[in-house]
């Protein structure tokens, strides 16, 4: 390799690595400031650069809230139909079916922390925000439904509300011990009223 081909790769190189400092430290400030009100000025005193250095790597904050995006992402892949599918290829039982549910969602609001929380409370202001926060909820959805297709007798919206990640923390926050088997239980009290519900209907009618 050429003298200069080698200074062009070391400084690629560093540029990655800088633009991957920023990012780690637009993380921090976000977890600090939220999304919408963090000040660049403390990102890039927080990533060790100058403001032109960070407003190189991106020109715009939309650019750098996106970038932290594409990177959870990649660390953390989102719910999807995929894995939906996969997840529960073979899964038999009203409560197995749900403890998957509760074990995919609720592990991915562990692994994310305050994540969603964050884009929701600014969600509207950017949209790199609404972008990330619409592929999540697409993915929390399609669990859901992928969960719920074979049963029979389970109402969508009291399951969605019951796996949402505002349930997931207020359980944390109030220091539930366990909110996977929690909600697990609220639900199989819920569908088991349902059905006695409506066998009760059912054998009015006959009479």
């Amino acid at each position: 390799m050429s003298p200069r081909k080698y200074d062009m790769s070391r400084r690629a190189a560093g540029a990655e690595q800088t633009r991957r400092r920023i990012i780690e430290a637009t993380f921090q400030v976000h977890a600090e400031q939220g999304i919408a009100d963090a000040r660049l000025e403390d990102i890039a005193r927080r990533a060790g650069v100058a403001t032109g250095t960070l407003y190189r790597h991106f020109p715009s904050y939309e650019g750098l809230v996106a970038a932290c995006g594409e990177l959870t992402f990649s660390l953390l892949p989102p719910p999807s139909a995929e894995t939906a599918s996969a997840a529960f290829a073979g899964v038999r039982g009203r409560r197995r079916r749900l403890e998957q549910l509760l074990d995919g969602l609720f592990g991915y609001y562990e692994l994310t922390g305050r994540m969603v929380e964050l884009l929701r409370r600014d969600s509207g202001k950017l949209r790199a925000v609404d972008e990330t926060l619409s592929r999540l909820e697409a993915g929390f959805d399609v669990w859901v439904d992928e969960a719920l297709e074979p049963l029979e007798g389970i109402n969508r919206a009291f399951v969605r509300a019951l796996v949402d990640h505002r349930t997931w923390s207020a359980m944390v926050t109030q220091g539930v011990a366990d909110p996977r088997t929690a909600v697990v239980e609220l639900l199989e009290c819920a569908t088991r009223r349902d059905a006695l519900k409506r066998r009760s209907s059912s054998e009015l009618h006959l009479t």
